[in-house]
Order: C-alpha cells, then sequence, then structure tokens
C-alpha cells in the first residue's frame, strides 16, 4: 500500500502500544491509515462506527487499501481533517492528527461534552446502503 500524501512511499505495519492492532503507517509523513474499525480498536473516545457525513468533499488522495478516492471532512467534535474511504471505511490521518483528535475529545469527555457517536449515523448509513443498492439497480438519483 502507498502513503495517500506522499503517495510513493510503502506504508509499514506499525503496533500502537501494547494494544494488538497492526495499522500502516508512512515513516516519510507520519500519516497513518486505519482499516474499518480500527481506530475504535486503539482509541476508547474514538467516534463509534464512524461514517462519513453528507457535505464531505472529494479530495485528490487515493485509499491505499483499493485506489478510491477518497473524501475529506471534519473529526466530529473536532478541528480535525480526515480523509475517509466511500468503498472500504478506511480512514487516514496525517501525521499529528491522532494524537489531536484524542487530545480534544479527553478534554471533552472529562468536561462531560464528549457525544461518542453523532445522532445522524445510523440513519446515515441506512441512506448510504439505500442510495448504493439503488445505483446497483441502475437507478440514476442524481
Amino acid at each position: 500500500m502507498h502513503c495517500p500524501h506522499c503517495r510513493q512511499k510503502t506504508l509499514e505495519e506499525f503496533k500502537i502500544g501494547n494494544i494488538k492492532t497492526v495499522v500502516d503507517r508512512c515513516q516519510v509523513c507520519g500519516g497513518i491509515w486505519f482499516d474499518r474499525m480500527e481506530l475504535e480498536s486503539i482509541m476508547e473516545l474514538a467516534v463509534a462506527e464512524l461514517i462519513m457525513p453528507p457535505g464531505a468533499e472529494e479530495t485528490e488522495r487515493c485509499c491505499p487499501r483499493d485506489g478510491e478516492i477518497m473524501f475529506a471532512f471534519k473529526y466530529p467534535q473536532t478541528d480535525v481533517t480526515v480523509d475517509m474511504c466511500k468503498k472500504c471505511d478506511g480512514l487516514w490521518l496525517d501525521g499529528g492528527e491522532l494524537t489531536e483528535i484524542k487530545k480534544t475529545r479527553t478534554m471533552l469527555a472529562g468536561s462531560g461534552q464528549l457525544e461518542k457517536q453523532p445522532a445522524s449515523s445510523t440513519l446515515g448509513r441506512l441512506v448510504d446502503w439505500v442510495v448504493d443498492e439503488l445505483n446497483d439497480l441502475g437507478l440514476d438519483l442524481d
């Protein structure tokens, strides 16, 4: 897999602390690739079943897992812009973004303001699934 930021550097497996989850990291820029649900497995304060919000903007970055164009949006309750793949739900964090997300969400948890899962996430997943199914049937919703 190639780094979505550096584009040529190959991502290397990286074990975070004592956690059993192995993620992929770029040795050049420090970015980290999380396959679906990996971020939740290493960070207790992560959003459960993170979904891409409707306003996510297409980027020039490609998913290292499947080559699809990724979309950028603010990680819930932070100022950190992350990149996500619509196809595999993988998540790319540039160097330092994991630390910033953890720091911000820890502060919010301490003040009782942390939302573990946005209210719209379940509905959003349902809508995305319906749209994908209709598109697979050849119905154009645009």
